[in-house]
């Protein structure tokens, strides 16, 4: 499989990014010097001064998503995409599972569901308030090997 269908694409992972998900993945989209994105390791960007944004696995997603909804999903496929949702009827759909888990986090961020963020001094924590301004609780990210 592709890689770029391993990883949610490049506009949902710029719109993660704005909205102040962590930028913590194992790949990254990265604009070279040829003014086009490419999928990279995390680690061979290290200190680069090129615009580059998290290019979130299912896995990762999946994480964020179980740990900051509190809500049991449903995923399926459905015709050429997948729909993840609360039940059958409800659901956001995606062309490939990732997409559907970005656009379901995205969703989530923007209607005040969850709210991204970094307290300080907790660099690795996202703070969530299920809709209010008021932190519910502290959900430590996944860490990786060598991090």
């Amino acid at each position: 499989m592709e890689l770029e269908k391993q990883v949610c694409s490049l506009e949902s992972s710029k719109r993660l990014k704005e909205l102040g998900v962590p930028q913590k993945s194992l790949f990254k989209w990265r604009l070279a010097t040829d003014d086009k994105w490419y999928i990279e390791r995390d680690s061979d960007i290290q200190g680069t001064t090129q615009p580059h944004c998290a290019a979130f696995t299912c896995s990762e997603l999946g994480e964020i998503l179980i740990e900051k909804t509190y809500c049991d999903w449903w995923l399926a496929k459905r015709g050429e995409g997948w729909i993840l949702g609360k039940n059958k009827e409800d659901g956001i759909y995606g062309d490939t599972e990732v997409e559907a888990r970005a656009e379901c986090l995205i969703y989530h961020i923007e209607n005040g569901f969850v709210k991204a963020g970094q307290p300080e001094g907790e660099a690795q924590d996202m703070v969530i308030t299920n809709g209010t301004d008021k932190p519910v609780k502290l959900v430590r990210e996944v860490k990786r090997a060598g991090d």
